[in-house]
């Protein structure tokens, strides 16, 4: 009897792990405490070009891609690995919850488990990576 029960709860569990991921709701920005009016409305000091988009897709594919995938959807390996859902930075609604200068400070500083990179790399490439980032959007 204890094995048709254990079969029974495994069984059960199965069903609901199943139906909790098949409507699992979709990621939404959740705030950003620290940040300034200032960092929020910051924007690039220099216009997007077809080289810094270049840049900053050499860089984001070489630091980004294992937790935000290839093309940007939050489903790089490393990123399936984690508890915390990534954004699809290719759906335009993502696109649009955040402003520049708060994926700028994003990037830089860190956000829910996100490492800052403000050491790793210098201001312009922060920016570089931003405007590569927007040319995901599938609008």
């Amino acid at each position: 009897m204890p094995v048709v029960r254990f079969r029974l709860l495994l069984a059960t569990m199965s069903v609901l792990g199943t139906v909790s991921c098949a409507t699992r709701s979709p990621w939404v920005p959740d705030a950003l405490p620290d940040i300034t009016l200032e960092e929020r409305t910051r924007t690039s000091p220099a216009p997007p070009t077809p080289e810094s988009i270049a840049r900053g897709g050499e860089l984001f594919h070489a630091a980004c891609t294992p937790c935000h995938g290839k093309k940007g959807r939050g489903n790089g390996e490393t990123g399936k690995l984690l508890s915390l859902r990534l954004p699809d930075l290719t759906n335009s609604k993502v696109q649009t919850q955040r402003s520049d200068g708060e994926m700028f400070y994003i990037l830089t500083h860190g956000h829910r488990g996100m490492p800052g990179q403000g050491d790793r790399w210098p201001e312009e490439e922060r920016w570089s990576i931003i405007q590569f980032m927007r040319t995901l959007d599938d609008r």
